[in-house]
């Protein structure tokens, strides 16, 4: 199971418990639940973007809490899935954001999960 390390912030700590519960529903729609050994950190942001660093065995995902915050979180959970799972071993590229493979793939997936694993009430 991977496990998740969430950094706390005072004005977003009442989303600990709810974002915990939907990532781990995305680990397991994206059969991240088997992948032993990895360590997730979750670190939500109230300005920014949205980003994942690491490889294979540790990531840290930067998430924006905003009117987005559900997709944003898949998207870039399925950019950790490309990296246990070996898809992709780096994000490196000479093209377009939008022509990057795994973008293409992650922007294709991200409402198919967000439905699928939306708590109960969520909007976004």
């Amino acid at each position: 199971m991977i496990s998740i390390y969430f950094e706390d912030h005072t004005r977003i700590g009442g989303l600990k418990e709810p974002t915990i519960k939907y990532a781990n529903r995305v680990i397991e729609h994206l059969g991240m639940d088997d992948y032993d050994d990895h360590t997730l950190e979750l670190n939500l942001t109230e300005t920014g973007i949205s980003y994942v660093v690491g490889d294979k065995d540790h990531t840290v995902v930067y998430v924006c809490v905003d009117q987005e915050f559900g997709r944003n979180l898949a998207h870039e959970f399925v950019h950790v899935w490309q990296l246990v799972s070996g898809k992709y071993k780096d994000f490196e590229s000479d093209l377009p954001y939008m022509k990057q493979p795994w973008e293409i793939e992650a922007y294709a997936r991200e409402d198919e999960i967000f439905e699928a694993c939306r708590l109960d009430g969520q909007t976004n």
